[in-house]
C-alpha cells in the first residue's frame, strides 16, 4: 500500500518531483558515505603526537615512524613528512608541512561539493515546480472558461505543493549534511595544524634543528616537494 501511495504521490508531482527525490537519495548517500569514512579516519591525535614527540626528543626517529605505520588519519601524514625530512631547513620545513596539508584536503573534501550544489539546487527545483503547476491550474481554468471545478483544479495546486515541500525538505537535508561534514574537515585541518606545530617545536633544541647536531643519521633527499610530483601525475 505504502509503494503504490509513493507511486501515486510521484504521479501527481511531476517530474521535478522524481527528479528531486533522486537527488534526496544523493544527499543522504553522500553523507553517510563521507561520515563513515571520517569515523575511520579518525582517533585520538592528542596522545599520538605525545607519543611521537617523546621519541623524538630522545632522537627515537625510527621508532617515531614506526608509530605512523600503526596509526592513521591526516595529521599521521604531517607527523611522516616532519620525520623523513627532518634535516630541512625550519622554513623549508614549515613550508612542506603545508603542502602536505594541502595535498591531503582533496581527499577530505571529496564529495562535499555535491552536497553544496544539492542543497542550493533543490529549493529551486521546488519553486519552480510551484510556478509550473500553478501555470498548469490557471491553463485549465482559462481552458474550462470559469467552469473548472475544484477537482479539476486540484491536480495542478497539488503538484505545486509537493514540489515546493520536497524542495524544501531535500534543501534543508543536504544543507544540514554539509555542514556537519565541513566540521568535521575543520577538525581534521586543526589536527594537521598542531601537529606540524608540535613537529616543529620538537626538533627545535637551542635554536637549531635537532637533526642538524645529528648529520650522520641518512634521512631522505627531498627531490621536489608533494605538491610539484602531484602536478607531475
Amino acid at each position: 500500500m505504502e509503494t503504490v501511495a509513493l507511486v501515486e504521490v510521484l504521479q501527481q508531482g511531476g517530474i521535478l518531483l522524481v527528479v528531486l527525490l533522486g537527488m534526496g537519495i544523493v544527499a543522504v548517500g553522500t553523507f553517510f558515505e563521507r561520515w563513515f569514512f571520517y569515523r575511520r579516519e579518525s582517533f585520538n591525535v592528542g596522545e599520538f603526537l605525545k607519543g611521537v614527540v617523546t621519541l623524538v626528543r630522545k632522537q627515537h626517529f625510527a621508532e617515531a615512524l614506526d608509530r605512523c605505520d600503526e596509526a592513521h588519519g591526516p595529521a599521521v601524514q604531517i607527523v611522516r613528512a616532519a620525520l623523513e625530512y627532518r634535516r630541512l631547513p625550519r622554513s623549508e620545513l614549515r613550508q612542506l608541512l603545508h603542502e602536505v596539508a594541502t595535498l591531503q584536503l582533496p581527499r577530505l573534501e571529496r564529495h562535499l561539493f555535491l552536497l553544496s550544489v544539492i542543497a542550493t539546487v533543490s529549493p529551486l527545483l521546488g519553486l519552480l515546480g510551484t510556478v509550473l503547476g500553478m501555470m498548469d491550474t490557471f491553463g485549465t481554468m482559462e481552458a474550462a472558461r470559469g467552469s473548472a471545478t475544484s477537482a479539476t483544479l486540484a491536480g495542478g495546486v497539488w503538484e505545486a505543493l509537493l514540489s515546493s515541500a520536497a524542495g524544501l525538505s531535500v534543501g534543508i537535508i543536504a544543507t544540514a549534511a554539509h555542514h556537519v561534514l565541513l566540521a568535521h574537515v575543520r577538525q581534521f585541518c586543526a589536527e594537521m595544524s598542531r601537529a606540524s606545530i608540535e613537529m616543529l617545536q620538537a626538533f627545535v633544541a637551542d635554536g637549531d634543528l635537532l637533526a642538524e647536531h645529528y648529520p650522520q643519521e641518512e634521512t631522505p633527499v627531498l627531490q621536489q616537494t608533494p605538491a610539484e610530483a602531484n602536478k607531475n601525475l
